[in-house]
């Protein structure tokens, strides 16, 4: 899939709540967060994070060196209670996708402007509206 408008920034994808995988640490919270940001959460979290969450940890271990398959986002959070608190609004936002997206992070898979496939729902023009390339929702966080 085509990243924003400025080839020159990596396309910042949010990802909804996951709970883990039944885990005791909550991978991405109520609020969302990129890609790149739950990537550090789980290096930060190291092999304490892996013995707390051994379904998620699972995942990401054998989804590292997985071949690049579509991913499926949207424009805006789906109705559904895990992206009723998302922070952002508009921009790229997980809907299928999230373990692969974050083992190829964490495999250092995904270098800036690495372009991938995937199914977009919504409105496109979202994207290319001033500052929704850029926006990630981290703030405050």
């Amino acid at each position: 899939m085509a990243g924003p408008a400025d080839p020159g920034r990596r396309p910042r994808r949010r990802a909804a709540r996951h709970l883990s995988e039944g885990g005791e640490h909550e991978l991405v919270p109520r609020g969302g967060l990129t890609v790149a940001r739950a990537a550090e959460r789980v290096r930060a979290g190291g092999a304490a994070w892996t013995a707390a969450n051994p379904v998620c940890a699972a995942k990401l271990h054998l989804l590292r060196r997985a071949p690049f398959t579509p991913l499926y986002l949207c424009t805006a959070p789906v109705d559904h209670p895990d992206y009723a608190s998302l922070a952002v609004r508009a921009g790229l936002i997980h809907i299928d996708g999230l373990h692969r997206m974050l083992a190829w992070e964490l495999a250092g898979r995904l270098p800036e402007g690495a372009g991938l496939d995937g199914y977009l729902a919504g409105d496109p023009r979202v994207l290319a509206q001033p500052g929704a390339a850029v926006r990630t929702g981290d703030e405050s966080a």
